[in-house]
């Protein structure tokens, strides 16, 4: 009986997508959406947000900083950005002392600005601000998150905590008929 190496696809797909070769030499931070279990849809358009496709797409950077430990950011230290375009400055989420979600128009402030992903046994996520410590909660429709206490227990997490990180959708388009 002959036996066979077994490998995760999740191995095989890393050395495919990223071995680190010439093609991939260039920054890839692809676009991403975020909705909460209960369906909220997270907008970028910090405030004044109309729900255009666009609006609903961000980019997780993952973001080195020597002065967090391991166990302030268990998930690692991200910016949650807009897309390149929108506007001549670049704009990240940010969570205000007084734990309002808006704006950041410089990507450059440090703390304010730094979340770190708390992962779920359900493949969703928990977004904890590294300024607060407080999670981003999504409850229905769509808009800006607001804020609430993080679950970092074996406690069940309420679903308008966890979010799923999901490909952007935008506008179908019909195929043409042949």
């Amino acid at each position: 009986m002959r036996k066979y190496l077994k490998i995760p696809a999740q191995v095989l797909l890393s050395f495919i997508f990223f071995h680190g070769g010439p093609v991939f030499a260039t920054d890839f931070s692809p676009e991403v959406t975020f909705r909460s279990m209960t369906g909220f849809v997270f907008l970028n358009a910090l405030p004044g947000s109309t729900g255009e496709d666009d609006q609903t797409h961000f980019i997780i950077t993952g973001v080195s900083d020597p002065s967090i430990s391991a166990e302030e950011a268990p998930g690692g230290i991200v910016q949650l950005r807009e897309p390149p375009g929108r506007r001549v400055f670049p704009a990240c989420v940010a969570i205000s002392r007084s734990m309002e979600v808006l704006r950041a128009t410089n990507c450059n402030d440090g703390l304010i600005t730094y979340f770190t992903l708390l992962p779920a046994s359900n493949g969703a996520v928990q977004i904890k601000s590294l300024n607060t410590g407080v999670c981003l909660v999504g409850t229905e429709g769509e808009g800006i998150p607001s804020t609430g206490d993080c679950t970092e227990t074996d406690l069940t997490v309420s679903p308008d905590h966890l979010w799923f990180i999901a490909p952007p959708f935008s506008a179908a388009h019909m195929s043409p008929l042949t």
